[in-house]
């Protein structure tokens, strides 16, 4: 029978948890985090460990994993964007014009996909879910630089992020699987 990804994602981070508890236990960090990291952590929880990876498997029935992972490739171009936006950084002009020729080639790529696809609303579907993959993955990266996460500690931080996931995830998996 076929796990649904719902159930699959879930069992995923309740091992990855379970390692980065570990992990921390060897390394003998505190896991302790302020309500402000708490808040911060179920974010990046729900953004990069539930969103994020539900987008990602929904669009992979609309598009093929390869040209999923080509789009992610342009997780930098947002990641950039979202950062110059939060926390100030700056981009350059060779970055954009960079990002402009990759997005333009995987937009060329993807356009090719869609006028030999027999169903085309259905490869815009996959797009448009890797996008909103993409988006969700980017603001967890940004909300995990900024220095409120940072002040959490690393694996402190993560651990309770992937933790928050996974409740997220089970009440998702509960709910619709």
């Amino acid at each position: 029978s076929v796990v649904p990804p719902a159930w699959t994602i879930t069992w995923r981070f309740v091992v990855a948890g379970a390692a980065m508890v570990l992990l921390a236990a060897v390394r003998r960090e505190s896991l302790r985090l302020p309500a402000s990291g708490h808040r911060l952590a179920a974010f990046v929880g729900l953004t990069q460990f539930l969103a994020n990876y539900h987008f990602v498997y929904h669009s992979e029935a609309y598009l093929t994993s390869g040209l999923v992972a080509v789009l992610y490739a342009l997780l930098m171009v947002p990641n950039a964007i979202l950062s110059a936006l939060v926390l100030g950084t700056r981009v350059t002009g060779r970055f954009l014009a960079g990002s402009a020729v990759a997005v333009a080639g995987i937009a060329l790529l993807l356009l090719h996909e869609i006028r030999l696809a027999p169903a085309a609303e259905q490869v815009w579907l996959g797009i448009v879910l890797s996008l909103a993959g993409l988006l969700c993955a980017s603001c967890a990266n940004v909300a995990q630089a900024t220095p409120r996460a940072a002040a959490c500690g690393t694996i402190p931080f993560i651990t309770w992020a992937m933790l928050w996931g996974v409740l997220f995830e089970t009440v998702w998996a509960l709910a619709t699987a």
